[in-house]
Parts: C-alpha cells; sequence; structure tokens
C-alpha cells in the first residue's frame, strides 16, 4: 500500500492505494475462483467473500457469471462456519468504519 496525503475542503486525510502488481494478482486470483478454474481455500473464499459484500465487485470489471459466483461464495455456500463468521464480522466493521470515515469527511457529529 502506498500512503498519500490528501486534502478535500480543508479536511486533510490519508489515502492509501494497493500496489498495482499485488493488486492485479489479486484481482486475477477473485477472477480464477469466481469461474472456477482454481481450487476455493478458506483465504481465497474468504477474498472473494468480502469483494462481494463490500460491493468492490462492480470496480473490477467482473461480468454478470463471475459477480453470481461471488454471490454464492459469500452466502457460504464454499465457505465453512468459521468463515462464515470472519465474513459476516468483517462487513459489519467495514460498514461502520464507513460510517465513521463518512461522519468525519462531512465533519463529524454535532455537538456543543
Amino acid at each position: 500500500m502506498r500512503r498519500e496525503r490528501k486534502k478535500f475542503l480543508l479536511i486533510s486525510y490519508d489515502a492509501f492505494t494497493p500496489d498495482p502488481g499485488a493488486r492485479d494478482a489479486l484481482v486475477a486470483r477473485i477472477r480464477a475462483a469466481a469461474r472456477n478454474e482454481v481450487e476455493l481455500d478458506e483465504r481465497l473464499a474468504l477474498l472473494a467473500a468480502l469483494v462481494h459484500a463490500t460491493g468492490l465487485h462492480a470496480h473490477l470489471g467482473l461480468d454478470k457469471a463471475e459477480r453470481k459466483r461471488l454471490k454464492e461464495i459469500s452466502k457460504g455456500e464454499q465457505l465453512g462456519a468459521a468463515v462464515r463468521d470472519v465474513v459476516a464480522q468483517t462487513t459489519a466493521m467495514l460498514a461502520a468504519t464507513t460510517v465513521v470515515a463518512a461522519g468525519a469527511a462531512s465533519g463529524g457529529a454535532t455537538g456543543g
């Protein structure tokens, strides 16, 4: 990851950009999993489920069949109970983080 300090409307923030090579390799693995070209291990299943659950699939250029397969994976058809729990916890954490970040970016909560 590369860290960049940015500013928007007088608010400074850190932007993190993935290494292009590492990103491309992960996207290729996710696509291979979505096409059933590689065996799905717990790590890859979790990654595929997170990509679907967070909506990242919309930014990766996956076709309809690949998105459908990621949805199936995220529903747990290929995941064990422990991995399903991690997906649920991580998704909840990401949703909460997004809400907090959006509040911070918009000036935070109103207070006295």
